[in-house]
């Protein structure tokens, strides 16, 4: 069903790709009503008929109540097993999805492996670090630092003293009574 679902992908033509869906269709259906999944079950009958349960989380709700739960081997029941579905054939790529793949890779294989015995630490110079946390290692950066803070003091404080005098300015009494 998967080769078939991507050579349906590749389908021009309406009236065929409306077909292959009709197809899939039928075939879902076909699965849903004649698949079942099971296991066998711990107690066994002593006639020596073998005795399979259904596994019910396969099932929507609604259907629960329509699948039996235990079911008998027959001659017509064909067993299956998932190693086909573990191990599928390899899907033959476009080449567009060749080349996408081929991009990740090479994009994925461009960063540096690491030796996992090694702790990896981030190392930043002492001085560089010293330099975040104290700003004034010389003496003219010590002294650029000061004049900067003194700056900012005074214009907070002017700042500051404009702003009372506008709050005096309109909010004082007046003289004209």
């Amino acid at each position: 069903m998967r080769t078939d679902a991507l050579q349906a992908q590749a389908i021009t033509d309406a009236t065929k790709f409306e077909e292959q869906v009709k197809l899939s269709h039928e075939v879902a259906e076909l699965l849903r009503k004649n698949v079942v999944q099971a296991y066998k079950a711990p107690e066994q009958p002593t006639s020596g008929e073998e005795l399979w349960r259904v596994c019910y989380f396969c099932y929507p709700l609604s259907d629960m109540l329509k699948v039996p739960t235990e079911i008998q081997l027959r001659d017509g029941i064909e067993m299956g097993d998932n190693d086909t579905i573990k191990s599928p054939p390899p899907l033959e790529l476009n080449s567009r999805r060749a080349r996408k793949q081929e991009k990740e890779f090479k994009r994925v294989s461009i960063y540096p492996v690491y030796d996992q015995e090694e702790p990896h630490q981030l190392i930043l110079p002492f001085v560089k670090l010293d330099k975040i946390e104290n700003p004034g290692l010389s003496k003219g950066d010590l002294q650029r630092a000061k004049h900067n803070e003194r700056e900012r003091r005074r214009r907070k404080k002017a700042k500051k003293k404009a702003l009372k005098q506008e709050r005096d300015a309109i909010f004082a009494p007046s003289d004209k009574s």
